[in-house]
Formats: C-alpha cells, sequence, structure tokens
C-alpha cells in the first residue's frame, strides 16, 4: 500500500493506497481499534490481509505473564512455552465451569499481592484512585474537619509505601483501602516521614 504509481498524465506519483480499488483492502477502524487494544502495531496503510496475519501470528505466541499467573492461582499446571492461544482456550474452559465464580471471587484483589509486579500498572491505579478518594473526602469535610493536610502525591507516596512495606495486602478488601489503611496513616502523619 506504501508503494508508488504513476500513470501517463498524472502530474505526480501517488500511493496504490489512494486508488479506490484499494480502499476496500485497508483496514477497517473496528480493525485498528482491536488491534490497538491488543497492542499490536499498524498505520494508516494496514491491510485487512495483514490484519489477520498480526492476529493469526499472536495466537501462536507464547501465554502472557496475566495468563500464566491466572492458570498458577486457579491451580493449573503450564509449561512456560504454552502458547497464547492454549492459555485462553484453559482460561475460558476454567470460566465455562459452573463453579467459576467461587474461582473467580478474589482474583482481582488476590492478583494484586501474588503478583504485583505483573500488575503494576492496576496496583498505580488503584494508588491514583485511593489518593484521589482522599482529596475528595477532605473537600467534602470542608472546615469541619480541617485537621486533615492537603497531601501532594509525592506524600502519598511516602503513604502507600510505608503500606507496602508494613502491611502486605492492604489493597484487599479494594473498599478498606481508604478509610482503613490510608486515612490511618494520615492522621498518624506518616506522609511527614522521610
Amino acid at each position: 500500500m506504501d508503494d508508488y504509481y504513476w500513470c501517463e498524465g498524472m502530474s505526480e506519483w501517488k500511493h496504490l493506497s489512494t486508488l479506490e480499488i484499494s480502499k476496500g483492502a485497508l483496514a477497517t477502524t473496528a480493525q485498528k481499534d482491536a488491534l490497538k487494544a491488543a497492542g499490536l502495531p499498524f498505520d494508516e496503510l494496514t491491510t485487512k490481509v495483514q490484519v489477520t496475519a498480526l492476529f493469526s501470528a499472536g495466537k501462536n505466541a507464547p501465554a502472557t505473564a496475566k495468563q500464566l499467573a491466572l492458570l498458577s492461582y486457579l491451580g493449573q499446571p503450564v509449561s512456560e512455552n504454552i502458547s497464547k492461544k492454549e492459555a485462553a482456550d484453559r482460561i475460558d474452559a476454567i470460566v465455562g465451569g459452573s463453579d467459576s465464580a467461587d474461582k473467580f471471587k478474589d482474583w482481582n484483589e488476590d492478583k494484586l499481592v501474588l503478583f504485583p509486579d505483573i500488575y503494576a500498572d492496576e496496583i498505580a491505579a488503584l494508588k491514583r484512585e485511593c489518593f484521589a478518594e482522599y482529596n475528595t473526602f477532605r473537600q467534602e469535610l470542608g472546615s469541619a474537619k480541617s485537621e486533615l493536610p492537603k497531601l501532594s502525591f509525592e506524600e502519598a507516596g511516602r503513604i502507600f509505601a510505608y503500606l507496602d512495606a508494613s502491611r502486605p495486602g492492604w489493597m484487599k478488601p479494594r473498599i478498606a483501602m481508604f478509610l482503613d489503611h490510608f486515612l490511618p496513616c494520615v492522621e498518624a502523619k506518616i506522609h511527614l516521614q522521610k
């Protein structure tokens, strides 16, 4: 698609992708969105055939760290050379079982404690949410509870580091993160410790 063509009478060379017949071969917006969601590379000249090839190659790729973590959590022994598709199929088979609710009820919280490196992005997001919840709580109290200090994210980071070191698993259950762990640390002035 990024090759050029020229015909007699044209003033300049043009990309093949500009031909009307080529436009039907280019990836659709939905396909590009799917590639983006999967973290696969594409550009405006990616074709439908290339999309299919990218997804086919992905099926044969090694299982992701998150897939391996989930299978391990579910007590499923797997070799590290299991493919992404095979891992997905095994997870789907477990999810489809009648007792899947019991197997997964604590996964979203347990994974953060058991696999912190793999889920570092989710842990960081939860900490940002906790910090935002503190700011909202502080604003809602207004002057009635003015002893709650305004915190920078750096100061909140000191509290998060303290909680990570002294109370592993403090993010479980998520509903208790702010009131049961973060707020008492603010009141104990943990954020002022260096």
